[in-house]
C-alpha cells in the first residue's frame, strides 16, 4: 500500500512529504513546537496560537486547526490536504504553492493572504473571507465558496471549473484568463470585476451582477444569463451565449 501511495504522488510533492505520509500519523510529532518542516499529521491543534509561525514545508495532512490563529504565518509549500481550518484566522498568511486539497475552511479569514499557485481543489471555503487574497494561477477545481467574501481578490489564471460560488462577493476582483467553465455564479456580485479572456462557458450566471465589469474577450457560450445584469459591462470580442462574437464596441450588450 505504501508503495502505491508513493508512486501516486511521485513528482508532485516534496520527498519530505512523501516520507511523512508513508510513515503515517503514528510518526507525527504532535508535541513538537511550530517550526519549518514540522510533521503534524492528524494532530489536534484547534484554537492554537500560531500567529507569525514558520510552518514552511510542514506536513499538516488531516490536522485540526479550526479556530487557530495563523495570522501572518509562513506556510509556503505546506502540505495540508484534508486539514480543518474552519473559523481560523489566516489573515496575511503566506501559503504560496500550499497543498490544501479537500480541506475545510468554512468561515475562515484569509484577508490579504498570499496564496499564489495554491491548490484548493474540492475544498470548502463557504462564507470565508478572502478579501484581497492573491490566488493567481491557483487550482480551485470544484471548490465550494458559496457566500464567500472575495472583493479585490486576484484570481487571474486560476482554475475554478465547476466551482460553487453562489452569492459570492467578487466586487472588483481580478479573474483575467480564469477558468470558470460550468461554475455556479448564481446571484454572485462581480461589479467592477475584470474577467478579460475568462472562460465562463456553460456557467450558471443567473441573477449575477456584472455591472461595470470587463469581459473583453471572455467566453460565455451556453452560459445561463437569465436575470444577469451587464449594465456598462465591456463585452468587446466576447463570445456570447449564442456563440456570436461581440463587436469590439459592445458595452452592456453584445452587438
Amino acid at each position: 500500500m505504501t508503495g502505491t501511495v508513493l508512486r501516486f504522488w511521485q513528482g508532485s510533492l516534496p520527498a519530505l512529504v512523501l516520507l511523512a505520509i508513508a510513515a503515517g500519523s503514528a510518526q507525527a510529532a504532535c508535541d513538537e513546537p511550530p517550526q519549518r518542516r514540522v510533521n503534524w499529521i492528524n494532530c489536534q491543534k484547534a484554537g492554537a496560537e500560531l500567529a507569525r509561525a514558520d510552518l514552511r514545508n510542514s506536513v499538516l495532512n488531516g490536522t485540526d486547526l479550526s479556530g487557530a490563529s495563523l495570522e501572518r504565518a509562513r506556510m509556503n509549500d505546506a502540505y495540508a490536504g484534508r486539514a480543518n481550518f474552519d473559523k481560523a484566522n489566516l489573515g496575511g498568511a503566506k501559503l504560496r504553492n500550499a497543498y490544501l486539497v479537500g480541506s475545510s475552511a468554512v468561515e475562515s479569514d484569509f484577508t490579504q493572504a498570499a496564496m499564489e499557485g495554491a491548490r484548493l481543489n474540492r475544498s470548502d471555503l463557504s462564507r470565508a473571507n478572502l478579501s484581497g487574497v492573491r490566488l493567481t494561477n491557483g487550482q480551485l477545481y470544484e471548490v465550494i465558496a458559496n457566500e464567500a467574501n472575495m472583493p479585490k481578490a486576484d484570481l487571474s489564471g486560476a482554475n475554478l471549473e465547476q466551482a460553487a460560488l453562489y452569492r459570492a462577493d467578487l466586487t472588483g476582483a481580478r479573474l483575467d484568463d480564469a477558468m470558470l467553465s460550468n461554475a455556479d455564479l448564481e446571484e454572485a456580485v462581480l461589479e467592477g470585476a475584470s474577467l478579460r479572456g475568462a472562460q465562463l462557458d456553460r456557467a450558471s450566471l443567473i441573477d449575477a451582477d456584472f455591472r461595470n465589469a470587463d469581459l473583453t474577450g471572455a467566453d460565455l457560450h451556453d452560459a445561463d444569463i437569465v436575470g444577469a445584469d451587464f449594465s456598462n459591462a465591456k463585452l468587446g470580442n466576447a463570445v456570447w451565449v449564442d456563440r456570436r462574437r461581440c463587436r469590439p464596441s459592445s458595452v452592456g450588450e453584445c452587438l
